[in-house]
């Protein structure tokens, strides 16, 4: 942690500080969305920005972290078979990685290899997220992508222009309708379809956030 602490200040100005160190077991062959779903449910984030849990002497699914796009939890998986071998999956690369994606950083195309972002070291990042962190280093973790004004999510959404990884879908359509689908759970409907439909227009191929949007409106006997 405080590896990655010391080259986020030196290149943003970001500085972590452990709060709490909370102990915590999931059981054995469980999937990582599982397990991360289940750590957001159970381990109180407190005063918090950023919950990182470390899973440790886990593999699942051969991932060896995730993260949501301006979310507030992430994971890093300490027993992938290569992550003692190969300098781009040990655990401080893991987590350099994952924790950007808490700030925006998304996966950038092949100009992006060699990065933290791309199988690259846990200090090197490249021109497009560079930007995006400075551009949002200092959001309110507590608001998630709602926190993330108009201006800012057009600014992303340039520098995401610019070049990104091919084989994904847009990760700031996904943060915001998944935003969407928490509002429209919380009974606040017309404000989660219209996150939906914002989340539609980021990524009009998002076949995810229409099938979202489409069981919204399903539900309420809508469906066109």
């Amino acid at each position: 942690m405080k590896t990655v602490s010391d080259i986020y200040e030196r290149t943003f100005q970001i500085r972590f500080q452990i709060l709490d160190v909370v102990p915590w077991t999931v059981g054995p062959a469980v999937p990582l969305d599982t397990i991360q779903r289940r750590l957001r449910q159970e381990v109180p984030i407190g005063a918090a920005d950023v919950l990182v849990g470390f899973a440790a002497e886990r593999c699942e699914g051969l991932y060896y972290g995730v993260a949501q796009l301006f979310g507030r939890v992430a994971m890093v998986q300490t027993a992938c078979l290569d992550t003692a071998v190969l300098s781009h999956t040990s655990a401080d690369v893991v987590l350099s990685h994952e924790l950007a994606h808490l700030f925006g950083a998304f996966h950038p195309g092949p100009a992006g290899a060699g990065t933290v972002m791309r199988y690259g070291p846990a200090d090197r990042f490249d021109g497009q997220n560079l930007r995006v962190i400075r551009l949002t280093r200092t959001r309110d973790f507590t608001t998630g992508v709602q926190g993330v004004d108009a201006a800012a999510r057009q600014a992303w959404s340039a520098i995401y222009a610019e070049g990104h990884a091919s084989d994904e879908p847009n990760p700031l359509a996904g943060a915001v309708a998944n935003a969407g689908m928490t509002l429209a759970a919380q009974g606040k409907e017309s404000d989660g379809e219209a996150m939906l439909r914002e989340a539609a227009a980021i990524d009009p191929r998002a076949a995810r956030v229409r099938t979202m949007l489409g069981l919204l409106l399903s539900g309420q006997g809508r469906l066109p």
